[in-house]
């Protein structure tokens, strides 16, 4: 025989379960528009979710840089990104568009490798051009990343640059690479 009020207590834990549920999701999942996230509480608790909007147009914006180049740069040329994140959307939906897979230092990302040692040019992404001094020069913008929300995440306003690696990759790679 059930105690008094125990229906009672587990509607309440079925209640706290369901709402404990319902807001995880929000946080956790993309289910908020990208218009909203901006100042949002969502944001303040996960600001990756953040990182994923703008995904079509980044890859639309490098796959037009991608195609300034002429056909020698291109077979010279490895895309680098500051950041898994980045480097992943290029490799995932970047094919249809022409674009070569990516390189990243970022976390795990980097140990796929680096670029090969005939990649004399660098396509960056994701960079600010104050950080990118020590390691390559000669850069000079070709686009700027826009998310079209004007949602402010690690990519909103950087530029897409082609320079040139101040060294050989297997010079350079050990302090590219970085984790965090």
């Amino acid at each position: 025989m059930a105690y008094p009020g125990a229906l009672a207590h587990r509607d309440a834990l079925t209640a706290a379960i369901a709402l404990s549920f319902a807001i995880g999701a929000v946080i956790a999942l993309p289910v908020l528009p990208e218009r909203d996230l901006q100042g949002s509480v969502v944001m303040a608790l996960n600001p990756a979710q953040g990182e994923m909007v703008g995904w079509p147009r980044f890859v639309d914006t490098v796959a037009n840089a991608w195609d300034r180049l002429t056909a020698e740069q291109r077979a010279h040329t490895a895309i680098f990104t500051a950041n898994y994140g980045e480097a992943a959307v290029i490799d995932l939906f970047g094919r249809p568009h022409g674009l070569p897979r990516s390189y990243s230092g970022h976390n795990g990302f980097s140990e796929w490798g680096m670029p090969p040692a005939a990649d004399t040019n660098v396509l960056l992404l994701g960079f600010d051009p104050t950080d990118v001094a020590p390691y390559f020069s000669d850069c000079r913008t070709l686009a700027r990343i826009n998310n079209d929300v004007g949602l402010d995440n690690n990519e909103q306003g950087l530029p897409v640059m082609l320079c040139s690696p101040t060294n050989t990759w297997a010079a350079l790679w050990p302090r590219l690479r970085h984790y965090n």
